[in-house]
């Protein structure tokens, strides 16, 4: 080390010498360097995840949610809504407290007065749903696979249909129409959504695409995931699964609950009527099933239809990969995947308050409640039979406690009582000032006295006693 020290030397190079880098551009290299490890392992995490739900390892199968009368996705059909016949108001809707707990959702029977609405006419265009479907066999024939059903039994089996209106959220097996085939998936229908029902109660159909519809698959709701955009007021808790034909929403012990059985009929009707209700009378009426095609000119059916009981069923799929998107375990097989009832139980259990401990050795203190005087009845004043005449007044309490109270007299102006002459300003052979207040006191003279002092004549003495004072003493005047 040269002393005195120099300039510091830096290496040079052909373009000049190089500084050191200072240590706030050392510390934000190293904070970058690091930002971008943490990507690239986040990237490659996701890359293995996609890898695996391709190959099957990981998969969430979805819930879609459609808005009132959304068509969706490849629809079978063009809608056949009747313009206007159909618009539910907003406050009609089916009420919380009908239907049983169950898969995080409620079960209500589809025989449930109110389940469904209608309006003075029809909500769907059951011809022109016919009529589209006959005209494409490829369509038709993947419509009727749903149902198990022939082509040539279309118009049959929809004169067995009625249109209504959905009055809650309501849990579907939906289908598109893919390839060639009907492709189902799981679904949620809004409230306001035109659908047909069978006698059942069970929706079969969809008015704004024609899509055929099933019973939801007999898994959890909590173990999906939702596809779309839930709209105001959705609540999973709320939405509506129509019951099996082995289980009966019923009432036990005031609690709607669900028992085994086949859902009760509704008292004084048949097997093929429906209690809907009016959205703008607000009022159930009876409705029987079907029965709004002319099927006159048509051959008649060969094959017996499948009744709604048979078709009520938990949904299963016919292929593995139909069941593992729908979160079944295979196909052929209702059952639903463990992943899905372990999410399931997973979501509740997050979703769930955790219990609060009170620990023994901590004593707890208890407050008593204040003790509140009690409130004296108010007794009314007696009323006069006359309505017009005044109320009589109560009579006079005295006071009980402490002496009478004294009406103080209010003080009186003494504008002629004046403060007693000092001594230094008495005249000689003067009485005392007195304050009292008669007519003939001195007092009465003392403002004549301090008149005749401030009247005093300049050459006379202030001792002297002038005729002034001999009036103001009584004396002779002068």
């Amino acid at each position: 080390m040269t002393y005195p020290p120099g300039f510091p030397i830096h290496p040079s190079t052909p373009f000049g010498a190089i500084p050191p880098q200072p240590q706030n551009r050392r510390a934000l290299t190293l904070v970058l360097g690091a930002i971008v490890v943490v990507l690239g392992l986040v990237l490659a995490a996701g890359i293995v995840f996609v890898v695996k739900a391709r190959k099957g390892d990981i998969y969430v199968p979805g819930l879609t949610l459609a808005a009132a009368n959304d068509p969706g996705v490849d629809p079978f059909t063009d809608p056949v809504l009747v313009a206007g016949a159909g618009n539910l108001p907003g406050n009609v809707a089916l009420s919380a407290s009908v239907g049983a707990p169950d898969m995080g959702g409620r079960a209500v029977n589809g025989t449930e007065a109110g389940l469904y609405a209608t309006g003075d006419t029809s909500a769907c265009d059951t011809a022109a749903l016919s009529d589209r479907l006959m005209a494409d066999p490829a369509t038709a024939a993947a419509w009727t696979s749903v149902f198990g059903i022939s082509t040539a039994a279309i118009p049959h089996y929809l004169n067995t249909l009625t249109p209504v209106v959905l009055t809650a959220d309501t849990w579907v097996t939906n289908h598109t129409y893919t390839s060639g085939r009907a492709e189902p998936f799981q679904s949620v229908l809004q409230r306001g959504t035109s659908v047909y029902v069978d006698a059942a109660g069970v929706p079969r159909a969809m008015c704004s695409s024609g899509n055929p519809l099933a019973p939801p698959v007999s898994a959890p709701l909590g173990g999906y995931r939702l596809e779309g955009q839930p709209w105001s007021g959705y609540q999973s808790r709320e939405v509506t699964r129509i019951a099996y034909n082995n289980q009966n929403v019923t009432a036990v012990s005031r609690t709607s609950t669900i028992v085994p059985g086949a859902p009760t009929p509704v008292a004084g009707t048949s097997g093929s009527v429906l209690q809907l209700l009016n959205f703008l009378t607000g009022e159930i009426l009876p409705r029987t099933m079907g029965g709004l095609l002319d099927l006159s000119g048509l051959p008649p059916l060969s094959e017996p239809l499948p009744t709604p009981a048979d078709l009520n069923t938990p949904f299963a799929a016919g292929t593995d990969e139909d069941a593992e998107r729908n979160g079944l375990l295979e196909a052929g097989n209702p059952a639903a995947a463990p992943a899905v009832v372990e999410r399931a139980a997973k979501r509740t259990t997050a979703c769930r308050p955790p219990p609060t401990r009170r620990s023994s050795r901590v004593p707890v203190h208890r407050v008593r409640p204040r003790r509140r005087r009690p409130v004296r009845p108010r007794i009314p004043r007696p009323r006069s039979p006359n309505p017009r005449a005044p109320h009589p007044r109560p009579p006079y309490r005295r006071r009980s406690r402490g002496r009478p109270r004294r009406r103080t007299r209010r003080p009186t102006r003494l504008r002629h009582r004046r403060k007693p002459i000092p001594r230094h300003r008495r005249p000689p052979n003067r009485p005392p000032a007195s304050t009292s207040r008669h007519p003939r006191s001195p007092a009465r003279h003392r403002s004549r006295r301090r008149r005749c002092l401030t009247r005093r004549r300049p050459h006379e003495s202030r001792n002297a006693l002038t005729c002034c004072d001999a009036r103001a003493l009584g004396m002779t005047a002068c």
